[in-house]
């Protein structure tokens, strides 16, 4: 009649569960707080080539052919 129910989850186990429910989540929200502070921040130089998506050309002025 008095028999004693076991607990689904012992005591012991209780404060690690606590502590990963609140750590566990932690990496993500750095990474969405990174993103979010990147997204945000205005990138530096000129504004006109900022957003090109033809890239300028490299080398030496004398090494390209001349302006027709």
């Amino acid at each position: 009649m008095g028999k004693k129910r076991e607990a689904m989850i012992s005591r012991f186990a209780v404060p690690f569960l606590i502590l990963a429910v609140v750590f566990l989540p932690l990496p993500f929200v750095l990474a969405l707080f990174l993103c979010a502070v990147s997204l945000s921040v205005r990138p530096r130089g000129e504004p006109a080539f900022a957003g090109s998506p033809v890239a300028r050309p490299a080398g030496l002025p004398l090494l390209r052919s001349p302006p027709r």
